[in-house]
């Protein structure tokens, strides 16, 4: 299990990320989210205001592509409501694995 310490380090690792590699912010959010569009990226914290997880989850900086398994989840919607309330996309790590989990 990972210490405090490890989960602080990679948090600041996903966010340096965003400005190193990723060229708007609003890549992080979905315009059916009721969470505000960031405006900068400051944390992943799960639907909090400026973060890198506004509108989706994903593995935090750190992992390793090597200890993915293809079933492994990637990217999924925080909320139905991203998605009018129809459901959740969830992605695997295998590319043709996208999925709809209906409430």
């Amino acid at each position: 299990m990972p210490t405090t310490a490890t989960r602080a380090s990679r948090a600041i690792r996903a966010v340096s990320l965003r400005t190193d590699y990723v060229p708007s912010v609003s890549l992080f959010w979905n315009p059916g989210d009721s969470d505000p569009e960031p405006t900068e990226i400051t944390n992943n914290i799960p639907d909090a205001v400026n973060s890198a997880r506004i509108s989706f989850t994903f593995p935090p900086g750190g992992v390793l592509i090597a200890n993915i398994h293809p079933d492994d989840i990637l990217v999924q919607d925080n909320s139905p409501a991203n998605n009018g309330g129809a459901g959740i996309w969830s992605s695997a790590a295998m590319p043709s694995r996208v999925h709809l989990y209906l409430p």
